[in-house]
C-alpha cells in the first residue's frame, strides 16, 4: 500500500479522551485509550463495537464495525482488527465502545474535497482498530485508515466513468 494512502492516528489525539489516557509501554504509540471493564460493564464486552456517528456519513459500508471475542488475540499485545469501510463523507466520525460514544475520532481532515480531480474515488477507505485486552479491560491505541481508491459510481451502484 502507498505511504500517501495510509493513515495511522494515535488515540492520543482523540477528543474527549482526557481521564481514560494512560502511559503503556506495551504500545507503539506510548499512550493509549484505557476502558475499564467495571466502569462500562455494558459496553466493554464481546462483540466489541466500534461505531460510526451516522451511516449517512459512510456510504456503501461494508463489515460490521466490532470485533467478535472469538477473533480477539489474548496475549496481552496489540493486534490489529479490522472494522469496515466504505465512501467517507466529511462528517465522518469513528466512535469509541463506551457510554454516550463520546471519545472518538473526527476523520474530516482526511477527506478529499475536489476528489473529481482524480481517476478513481479517493473518499473510499477501510478502518482498522489496534487494541488488547488485559483481563476484561480494554486499551485501544491507534486507528489505521486504508485507502481503497474505487470506481466512480452513480447512486445504483453502475460504474460513472
Amino acid at each position: 500500500v502507498p505511504k500517501d494512502d495510509l493513515v495511522c492516528i494515535e488515540t492520543r489525539t482523540f477528543p474527549g479522551g482526557g481521564r481514560h489516557l494512560v502511559d503503556d509501554p506495551a504500545s507503539e504509540a506510548g499512550k493509549v485509550l484505557r476502558f475499564l471493564k467495571k466502569e462500562y460493564p455494558e459496553q466493554i464486552k464481546p462483540p466489541y463495537r466500534f461505531k460510526i456517528n451516522h451511516p449517512v456519513y459512510l456510504r456503501n459500508m461494508e463489515g460490521a464495525f466490532k470485533v467478535e471475542d472469538a477473533d480477539v488475540v489474548r496475549d496481552g499485545k496489540y493486534h490489529w482488527y479490522r472494522l469496515g469501510g466504505g465512501e467517507a463523507l466529511e462528517g465522518l466520525v469513528i466512535e469509541m465502545p463506551v457510554r454516550g460514544w463520546s471519545i472518538n475520532c473526527p476523520v474530516k481532515e482526511y477527506f478529499v474535497h475536489d476528489p473529481e480531480r482524480f481517476p478513481k474515488n479517493p473518499n473510499c477507505w477501510e478502518f482498522w482498530v489496534s487494541f488488547r485486552l488485559n483481563g476484561e479491560d480494554l486499551f485501544v491505541d491507534r486507528l489505521l485508515m486504508v485507502r481503497k481508491w474505487r470506481d466512480w459510481r452513480t447512486k445504483k451502484g453502475k460504474e460513472k466513468r
